[in-house]
């Protein structure tokens, strides 16, 4: 296949591909199809638009780029380290991993923070106590908009900058990953939630 040809995928569609494989036995015991969850991802998506709009100050456009079942281990195993990750549910729940790509999350916070225009900051690295601060009100927004869009409450519960460390993770899993344009605010949310 020739890049740019009808036949060619694109970076997402390769992402998508790559997040299913190995999904296996976990995607053979997981709930509904990721098809049939669509509708509230593409519900979840417009209440993410809204909150990070109000957040930011600007228009945000947010559309889901992909949902697959996959294994939680795999799923974190593929995030970057360090990310900004984070639990959201009521306790006693399941949990529901809610990761911001580090691009978006220091994004969100120099729009927050004022500071470095995006993309002058440093390449990887552990976000700060005000950083923090302004990701974890990111997160509860977030938990607090799509919730009712999943028909379930999404308090915060912890953050973490490994994913690897993260605690109370559901069984079978089911991610969804939302693309997030907004003014330089760009990349990706992702949800890990139990099926």
């Amino acid at each position: 296949m020739n890049p740019g040809s009808p036949d060619s995928l694109d970076p997402r569609e390769v992402e998508a591909l790559l997040a299913g494989a190995g999904a296996g036995a976990a995607a053979k015991r997981a709930g509904p199809p990721p098809h049939a969850f669509r509708r509230a991802a593409e519900r979840a998506a417009r209440s993410l638009a809204e909150a990070l709009g109000r957040l930011l100050y600007a228009p945000a456009d947010v559309a889901v780029a992909y949902v697959a079942d996959v294994a939680p281990a795999e799923f974190l195993s593929s995030l970057q380290d360090p990310t900004c990750a984070f639990t959201l549910g009521a306790p006693g729940a399941a949990a529901v991993v809610l990761e911001i790509s580090p691009p978006l999350a220091f994004a969100v916070c120099q729009k927050v923070l004022g500071g470095r225009p995006a993309g002058e900051g440093p390449g990887v690295k552990f976000p700060t106590e005000a950083e923090w601060e302004v990701l974890e009100r990111t997160a509860a927004a977030i938990g607090g908009a799509i919730g009712p869009a999943l028909d379930r409450p999404l308090p915060l519960r912890e953050r973490e900058a490994s994913p690897r460390l993260l605690t109370d993770l559901p069984g079978p899993a089911r991610v969804v990953a939302f693309e997030v344009l907004a003014q330089g605010a760009d990349g990706l949310v992702h949800l890990l939630l139990p099926v």
